[in-house]
């Protein structure tokens, strides 16, 4: 028997409210989304007649209707035959998840549409993308997420374990706990990150896994509470798109790069906290022509706003965390914020990252009420990203950014056509291109700067040789007017590739325009930031997962320990023993249906005994595997060079199914290892029934795992079942690739 769903239904914020008052802030919570749900539902059903069928706003529509209880028939009509999915699939059923989670066990959905939903989601398919958590992302972090979300309920209703869905998406949110998030401050794919964590926020099988989704996400709020003005993101963002899928910058336009309004998480963030607004204004956009998306959801071919970006958070029953609140409200009337931070940089693997000298990320802002400046050091490109702006805050439409654009290269969806060279240090900014003036912001000059006001919002800029734009930012909070400003700042100078100049509070800056290295005092500025979070107000030793964020109502501490898995155990060493390989449990995971060796070149000291060999295995099934250790070859050849590799032991097949650190011991106890030589821990498979868990670059090598890689042959079969020969095969043909596996042997030194 189905029951009324007691879904919250929640519209407008108009001044901030105390943390401590929550029944106020209650109050005007359900407001807030009330209102959001109402005005979706009555703008999208005036435009219904008009809607393509494959239109993405109809969902919204839909949802709406269940959530109001009105136009049920046509609400449930719509559930009962949406499809086929379309391109970027998890983008699209992830909203159509939300709806069965929400009303499942409510009169409201027909047993018919609730049917197809349910027929949808079993039919999802579980592989590697559904099943594991990664880091680096394996596609990209929002679609790793959604995966992920979807294959877990996917599993429940085929009546199958969940256990190892939740494991890895406990794993997935304590890495952005401890590493921060990959698709930092992207106005494009905040909120498809955020659609699949309020889902598990609301309806996560595991209480630990649900609070943790709770904790993550008040991160994410605290993130743009802190660094955001009014609600709007200035500064830096990585995967801020400009262009299609196919390049085109007008065939469907997009807005991130250009206005803080036009940003898919904003309406979430007005939804939370009152701040910005519930939707983009598209008869007030500042590029021209710009249009609602309509048959795609916002895909890598459709990314413009649709207006109904904060759908997920409207129907949830989440409240963000009383101090993060706090910290929003406080933004309001803050004299300034500086701040510095730690981010990951280097999705996808791409040539273009050469050019980059800083990495990883390391961001910088500086904000007051009235005017935001922020920036990534930068000394080269970074795929599809903004590498600084600077907002106001009396109207976010305008703004100010320099980048590089190289001639004769074309527009690209991964901005391969522009390069941040740029530099920050509190409200200083220097760097090298082309001044944006967004939103037709104008300048006035005074004394030798170009000032820019906006509200009680300050800008100044002053020009230099070669392209170099130097900005300085305040407010008439703490200036009487323009010219006292100006008589605050300092005029930088040039010597030949030197800036130097002295900040309004006195720090003397010297910037090499050769890598946009920065020196202040005199002192070189260490990179990269050892914080991911490093301001008064928000503070998280990079890695640590710990975040504290301070408030005049209080403190909390959001601790990644809370929602981190247990690391597969590993078999204890006995007295002597020690481990000569990886064992770090984070990285991809691949299928193995093949044979494959990794090489390390024994110590030259003599009497060392191999016991065991350990590899990790997430996930078997039913599969199995067959490890041997070889002897000989070459590392830079292979396995077969020189004197092919003779087999020291064939430690035989895993168990059926066997999961985590798999063991496998010397049947006689050990085998001498032979001194300075090249040792293949190899593995074999077939059929695509155990995986594997590895890494991709150089830097993971270990110290058993030689840089070459892994060695794939071609000369032994893939057959777990057959004996491994007792000689590499000379006539091997196979070849070295970048990936690098969690794998070890264990050895002990003999006695004499």
């Amino acid at each position: 028997m189905k029951y009324v769903c007691p879904v919250l239904l929640v519209g407008v914020l108009a001044a901030p409210v105390s943390a401590g008052d929550d029944a106020a802030y209650e109050r005007q919570l359900a407001q807030r989304r009330s209102e959001y749900i109402q005005w979706v539902a009555d703008t999208f059903g005036r435009l219904e007649p008009t809607m393509d069928p494959r239109d993405g706003r109809r969902w919204a529509l839909n949802h709406a209707r269940l959530l109001l209880g009105r136009d049920l028939d046509e609400a449930n009509r719509f559930f009962a035959s949406f499809g086929p999915l379309t391109r970027d699939a998890d983008i699209y059923f992830i909203r159509f998840l939300r709806t069965l989670l929400d009303f499942r066990d409510s009169p409201r959905l027909s047993d018919e549409a609730e049917a197809h939903l349910v027929g949808m989601l079993k039919k999802w398919p579980q592989n590697e993308v559904s099943s594991f958590a990664y880091w680096p992302p394996r596609n990209t972090e929002n679609h790793d997420l959604m995966h992920l979300t979807i294959g877990m309920f996917a599993q429940q209703y085929r009546g199958g374990d969940v256990s190892g869905h939740v494991h890895e998406i406990r794993q997935f949110i304590a890495w952005r706990l401890e590493r921060g998030f990959v698709e930092w401050n992207s106005k494009c794919y905040q909120y498809h990150f955020s659609n699949p964590l309020i889902v598990l926020a609301d309806y996560a099988p595991d209480d630990t896994l649900r609070r943790g989704a709770q904790t993550l996400l008040n991160v994410m709020l605290a993130e743009r509470a802190l660094l955001g003005v009014n609600g709007y993101l200035a500064g830096p963002a990585f995967r801020c798109r400009t262009a299609d899928a196919y390049g085109s910058m007008t065939n469907r336009k997009v807005a991130y790069l250009m206005d803080a309004r036009y940003d898919g998480f904003l309406p979430t963030v007005w939804l939370a906290f009152g701040l910005g607004e519930p939707r983009f204004d598209f008869t007030t956009a500042r590029v021209p022509g710009l249009e609602p998306a309509t048959i795609h959801i916002a895909s890598g071919n459709e990314p413009r706003l649709k207006q109904d970006e904060g759908m997920f958070f409207a129907s949830s029953a989440f409240r963000p965390h009383p101090i993060v609140r706090a910290l929003a409200d406080e933004g309001v009337t803050r004299k300034a914020l500086v701040y510095q931070g730690r981010r990951y940089l280097g999705w996808p693997t791409d040539p273009f990252w050469k050019t980059q000298r800083w990495l990883p990320g390391a961001i910088y802002y500086y904000n007051t009420p009235h005017v935001s400046m922020g920036s990534v050091h930068s000394d080269g490109g970074i795929l599809q990203s903004r590498y600084d702006s600077v907002i106001f805050g009396a109207d976010p439409s305008q703004g100010l950014r320099v980048e590089i654009f190289l001639p004769d290269v074309p527009t690209h969806k991964r901005r391969y056509e522009a390069r941040g060279r740029v530099v920050q240090h509190k409200n200083w900014l220097v760097g090298q291109g082309t001044l944006f003036e967004d939103g037709g912001v104008k300048s006035t000059k005074v004394g030798p700067f170009d000032v820019y006001r906006v509200g009680k919002g300050l800008c100044a800029h002053f020009g230099l040789p070669d392209s170099y734009h130097v900005l300085q930012v305040s407010d008439l909070d703490t200036f009487a007017d323009e010219r006292a400003f100006v008589a605050a700042l300092s005029v930088p100078e040039q010597h030949g590739n030197r800036v130097e100049a002295v900040t309004m509070d006195g720090d003397r800056i010297a910037v090499d325009l050769t890598d946009m290295s920065i020196a202040i005092g005199g002192e070189p500025r260490p990179h990269p930031p050892t914080m991911l979070h490093d301001c008064e107000w928000m503070t998280s030793p990079y890695g640590s997962g710990r975040i504290t964020i301070k408030t005049a109502s209080g403190s909390v501490t959001f601790d990644a320990a809370n929602v981190r898995p247990e690391p597969p155990e590993m078999v204890a060493l006995a007295e002597g023993a020690f481990r000569w390989g990886s064992t770090t449990d984070e990285g991809l995971v691949t299928k193995v249906s093949d044979t494959r060796a990794l090489g390390g070149l024994s110590s030259p000291q003599e009497g060392v005994v191999l016991q065991a060999v350990s590899i990790l295995v997430p996930q078997a099934s039913d599969g199995q595997i067959s490890l041997a250790v070889y002897a000989g070859g070459t590392l830079d050849g292979g396995p077969h060079a020189g004197t092919p590799a003779r087999l020291l032991c064939d430690f035989g097949k895993t168990d059926p199914g066997a999961s985590g650190w798999i063991t496998q011991e010397h049947p006689q106890g050990g085998v001498p290892l032979p001194a300075n030589t090249p040792v293949w821990l190899a593995w074999r498979g077939a059929g695509d029934k155990v995986s594997l868990r590895y890494q991709e670059g150089p830097n993971t090598c270990g110290n058993f795992q030689s840089t070459r890689g892994r060695w794939e042959s071609r000369a032994i079969a893939a057959d777990e079942n057959a004996p491994w020969p007792a000689t590499w095969p000379a006539d091997d043909e196979g070849a070295f690739a970048d990936f690098w596996y969690s794998c070890y042997l264990t050895l002990r030194q003999a006695k004499p």
